[in-house]
């Protein structure tokens, strides 16, 4: 009788989780999903000199918008702030991949709170996805001399140009932060945003720092058509910013080349490592392109 027992008590357990499908409980409200694990060979994080972390944040029904790699001291963090970074110093390994659902109320004020740093936090209660893999943990010397951190330095040292320039222009008051890029509202959408897998038609301009155009939309012929959450279409800035963005809204954004062209360029028109800015127009939000010139006046 005890195995029948314990197997109605395992089958009333999971029929009363809250826990979405493929996740497990960690805490109240605080559920995780296994992506890649490295239990034996893994190092704890908080016990290394230098971690690489790969992040990625969404809100509620948005696409994973915000990514990043960044460099910590995982000595520096205060485990125990809360139960999810307790579960965190407790169990994250190198090699370690994860998906988390969680409220905002769990990384507030935390050196995770920086992926959410503009309007797309609204409350404790709004619900974030994130995905956490630790890519390696360095012991000083290693760390200092690695890729990562070379790359991490260019990284900063791109940001703190473009934020130079922003001053210089005197548009700082003007401009918004969204994962390590800036945006400008250059015209109000009509409030519509897009949801995942809506067809959305865009006009692009890129512009290199210095205000000399690289591409361009000559006339209202060449639009850009796809559905949004649909990946390798757009540079991640923009595939990061579109998702708040209102139909009829016009936006620049100015991207570190990370959130560009990255290490590589584009082709001969963008050199690799450049940061650029784009004026996007949201022109349409679920027509497609046949839909779109019916739409059109006469």
């Amino acid at each position: 009788m005890r195995p029948l027992l314990f197997a109605i008590i395992i089958l009333f357990l999971s029929a009363c989780s809250d826990a979405p499908d493929g996740y497990s409980t960690v805490s109240e409200g605080v559920y995780r999903q296994v992506l890649g694990f490295d239990e034996e060979n893994g190092v704890l994080l908080k016990n290394g000199y230098a971690a690489v972390l790969s992040v990625k944040v969404s809100k509620e029904e948005k696409i994973w918008e915000y990514q990043s790699i960044m460099d910590l001291d995982p000595k520096s963090i205060d485990w125990t702030e809360s139960a999810f970074f307790r579960h965190l110093g407790e169990t994250l390994r190198s090699g370690d991949s994860l998906n988390y659902q969680l409220r905002y109320k769990a990384i507030k004020s935390s050196f995770l709170d920086a992926y959410l740093e503009d309007e797309a936090v609204v409350a404790d209660t709004t619900q974030i996805r994130m995905q956490l893999a630790v890519r390696t943990l360095y012991d000083e010397e290693e760390y200092f001399n690695s890729p990562v951190y070379k790359a991490l330095q260019r990284a900063v040292e791109e940001r703190e140009l473009i934020g130079k320039i922003i001053q210089r222009e005197g548009l700082t008051e003007e401009m918004t932060t969204f994962s390590g890029g800036w945006y400008r509202v250059l015209r109000e959408g009509n409030g519509i945003e897009p949801r995942v897998g809506d067809p959305l038609t865009l006009v692009l301009t890129g512009v290199f720092l210095d205000g000399e155009v690289f591409d361009v939309a000559k006339d209202s012929t060449e639009y850009l058509y796809f559905a949004y959450g649909k990946p390798d279409q757009v540079v991640r800035g923009i595939q990061q910013s579109i998702g708040y963005m209102t139909e009829g809204e016009i936006r620049e954004l100015w991207l570190p080349s990370d959130m560009a062209f990255g290490e590589r360029g584009s082709e001969d028109i963008v050199p690799p490592n450049t940061p650029v800015k784009f004026i996007v127009e949201m022109r349409a939000i679920g027509l497609d392109s046949l839909q779109l010139e019916d739409k059109k006046e006469p």
